[in-house]
This record gives C-alpha cells, sequence and structure tokens, in this order.
C-alpha cells in the first residue's frame, strides 16, 4: 500500500513539475530526473544520479523533445508496446529500484480502475544492469496479488489493458545511475 500511495503522490508531483524542464533539442528524447538534486541529479541528457536514503524517493521518466511523456506509448495496447527497458549501476537495487506502470486494466479509458504494474531490476535483469521487460522471458511481473513470469504471460491475462503512465523509481535507499531509458515502439 505504501508504494501505491507513493506512486500516486509521484503521479501528481510529476504532472504539476513536468512544466518546469525546457524541451530538449528537436529529435531528442531525454530521461526527467527528480524529484529534486538532493535525491536525483540530471547528468547530461540521457541519466539520472540516485542517491536516495531512508524515507527518499527518486524517479526518471521518459520525456520527447516537445515535452511530452512518451506519446508513442500513451494508451497503446500493452501488447503493442516493444520497448521498455533502462539500465543502472550501482548499489543492490533488491527492493529499491523498480519500474512503475499505470495501466488501465480494461483498455475503456475511464480512468476508474487504474493500477499498477510493478517490474524490479532485483527480479528483471540480464546480470549486467539491463532490464529489459519485453524481450527478457524471466522478468518477473507484480500486478495487485497477481505474479506473472514475464510480460508476455502478463499481456496475455490482459489484452485489453492500456499503458497510462510509466516511470523508474528508487523509494529505499540506493545509490547508483539510471539510463538508456526506453519505452514505446523502436525509432520514436
Amino acid at each position: 500500500m505504501r508504494r501505491i500511495s507513493l506512486a500516486l503522490a509521484l503521479v501528481a508531483s510529476l504532472v504539476i513539475s513536468a512544466t518546469a524542464f525546457a524541451a530538449s533539442p528537436p529529435g531528442k528524447n531525454r530521461i526527467i530526473c527528480g524529484p529534486d538534486p538532493s535525491t536525483a541529479t540530471v547528468n547530461g541528457a540521457q541519466s539520472c544520479n540516485f542517491d536516495v536514503g531512508v524515507g527518499e524517493f527518486a524517479y526518471a521518466y521518459y520525456s520527447t523533445s516537445t515535452g511530452g511523456y512518451f506519446p508513442n506509448a500513451w494508451d497503446k495496447k500493452l501488447g503493442s508496446i516493444t520497448q521498455l527497458s533502462f539500465r543502472y549501476a550501482g548499489t543492490d537495487p533488491a527492493g529499491a529500484l523498480r519500474w512503475s506502470i499505470q495501466i488501465d486494466a480494461n483498455g475503456d479509458g475511464s480512468g476508474a480502475e487504474p493500477n499498477y504494474v510493478f517490474i524490479g531490476a532485483d527480479a528483471c535483469n540480464d546480470g549486467t544492469g539491463l532490464v529489459d521487460v519485453i524481450n527478457d522471458s524471466t522478468c518477473t511481473i507484480y500486478y495487485g496479488s497477481e505474479v506473472y513470469p514475464n510480460w508476455g504471460a502478463f499481456v496475455a491475462a490482459y489484452p485489453t489493458a492500456t499503458l497510462n503512465f510509466a516511470f523508474v523509481i528508487a523509494d529505499a535507499p540506493w545509490t547508483g545511475s539510471i539510463s538508456s531509458l526506453k519505452i514505446g515502439k523502436p525509432g520514436k
């Protein structure tokens, strides 16, 4: 419950703070880091450094050159998402670092049932710091009280679900960096 409440607060802070970031050069996508320089700092356009202490959190999400949030994935069916990955380097991510993905479980656009999918870096990485949810068949997917062995199994269980919002979050002590955040379809 703590993670869901934190995630909801995070989404609200992202919407409020999104206008504070200048657009990146045309054709360039970037990672937005937050919530403030004491827990995450922008390190160039494509990486974030996290130094998260007890009771703190930091996040990263993908933005387009126009300041939009991954328009190539927003409100798309989960089965059409072909990229969902990031790289990390740092301390052991166990319990601290993960994808948090808000979905519309039945894909009706009503917003009445936003739910969160969690994919921990400790349960989804190739051993070199790559978390590639779509292409790694060993990535464990957590959705409410349900556990799925991989993204394909989750999508099969929710074929009409659509993506609302996705971000990488560390909400337990963790020190490291996030880079190469990708969401959506190749070339976008």
